[in-house]
C-alpha cells in the first residue's frame, strides 16, 4: 500500500531532451537550465486508474542538483513522482503497474501534475541526484473516457551548480495508509506525527481526492497548536495540489507534531479505501543526511518507503 504516496531537481553538463518524441504538441521548450525527461509511452485503458512505474531514459553522468521541476501529462493525468535509486526495482525498468519492490529504499526528485504545476525549492537547496543513479516515475493516471489512452510523462528539471548549492533537501509525508470510508457517510481521521529529525520546512502540500470536504493542517508545540491550514476541499484540487506557505520557513523539532485532519464526504454506495482516496501531507526539507524519503502513518509510525 505505500507505493502510492506520496504520494511528489542539476548541475547539469548541458540541458536538452531525453527520451522518445512527445505525445503532446502543446508542451512549451525543453529548459535551458535543466533537462527533459520523457517517459516511455504506456496504455490506460477505458475507465481504469492505474500507478505505473518505469525508469526514464536518462543517463545520468555527473552528480545533479534539482532545485524546481514541473510536468506534464495527457488527458486523464494525476501526478508524475520522480525518484532515483541506484538498482532496478523488483518489477524491472519497462512500464508496469507499480507494486512495494518499486518503492522501496527510494529517494525522491520532484512530483508534479498533468499541466506544467511542479515545485520550487528556495535559493541554494537542492534534491541532489548522484552520478550513476537511475532515475524513475510513478505515473498516476485515472482514465475518465469510454477508450484507452496513449500516456506520457514530460519532467522538466532545473538545476544549480555545485557552489550555489548550501544544503541539501530530502522529503517527508504524512500519509494515512489504513483510511476507511464507509458508503453514504462523512468520515474524519487525524495522523498525528512528530517530526522525524531537526528540520527546516519551506513548505507543504495537502492532499485528498474527490471525496475530500476539509483538510487541516496544524503545528503542535508542546501545550500550543497553531493553524497553518483549514480550508474547504474541492475536486479541483485533487490535481491542482495547493501550496501552504510561510511568513517565515518553519523550524521543527523531533519533539513537535504535525498534526493532519481529513474529513470525506462518501456519497457513493461503495468503500472507499487508500489509494483510491487519500490523506496526506507532504513538505520537502533541509538539511538532509542523505536526501531520503521519509513518511508516517496514521499511527505515528515513522517509516522509509
Amino acid at each position: 500500500m505505500r507505493i502510492v504516496f506520496a504520494a511528489l531537481l542539476l548541475a547539469a553538463a548541458c540541458g536538452g531532451e531525453s527520451g522518445p518524441d512527445l505525445v503532446r504538441d502543446d508542451i512549451p521548450d525543453a529548459p535551458t537550465d535543466g533537462v527533459r525527461l520523457v517517459s516511455p509511452t504506456f496504455t490506460v485503458g477505458a475507465g481504469k486508474e492505474v500507478f505505473m512505474c518505469m525508469r526514464l531514459p536518462f543517463e545520468v553522468k555527473d552528480d545533479l542538483y534539482v532545485n524546481s521541476s514541473e510536468a506534464y501529462q495527457v488527458t486523464g493525468g494525476h501526478h508524475s513522482m520522480l525518484f532515483y535509486s541506484d538498482k532496478s526495482p523488483d518489477g524491472g525498468d519497462a512500464p508496469h503497474e507499480c507494486d512495494d519492490g518499486d518503492m522501496g529504499d527510494i529517494r525522491f526528485i520532484g512530483v508534479g501534475t498533468a499541466d506544467g504545476v511542479g515545485i520550487t525549492l528556495p535559493d541554494g537547496i537542492a534534491m541532489k541526484i548522484p552520478k550513476g543513479s537511475k532515475i524513475y516515475t510513478q505515473s498516476h493516471y485515472l482514465n475518465a473516457t469510454d477508450e484507452e489512452v496513449l500516456a506520457q510523462d514530460v519532467v522538466d528539471l532545473h538545476t544549480i551548480a555545485l557552489n550555489d548549492v548550501s544544503q541539501i533537501a530530502g522529503a517527508f509525508t504524512e500519509v494515512d495508509l489504513g483510511l476507511s470510508l464507509p458508503p453514504q457517510q462523512v468520515t474524519t481521521r487525524v495522523m498525528d506525527c512528530t517530526a522525524p529529525m531537526a528540520m527546516t520546512v519551506p513548505w507543504m502540500i495537502p492532499h485528498m481526492h474527490e471525496l475530500g470536504m476539509q483538510f487541516k493542517i496544524e503545528l503542535v508545540k508542546g501545550d500550543t497548536a497553531q493553524t497553518l491550514y483549514d480550508t474547504a476541499w474541492s475536486e479541483t484540487l485533487r490535481d491542482h495540489f495547493p501550496f501552504v506557505t510561510f511568513d517565515q520557513q518553519l523550524q521543527l523539532q523531533p519533539t513537535d507534531h504535525i498534526r493532519t485532519t481529513c474529513t470525506w464526504n462518501n456519497n457513493t454506495d461503495v468503500e472507499r479505501l487508500f489509494p483510491n482516496e487519500m490523506c496526506a501531507t507532504f513538505m520537502p526539507f533541509y538539511p538532509s543526511p542523505d536526501g531520503a524519503l521519509l513518511a508516517c502513518d496514521e499511527h505515528g509510525n515513522h517509516f522509509r518507503p
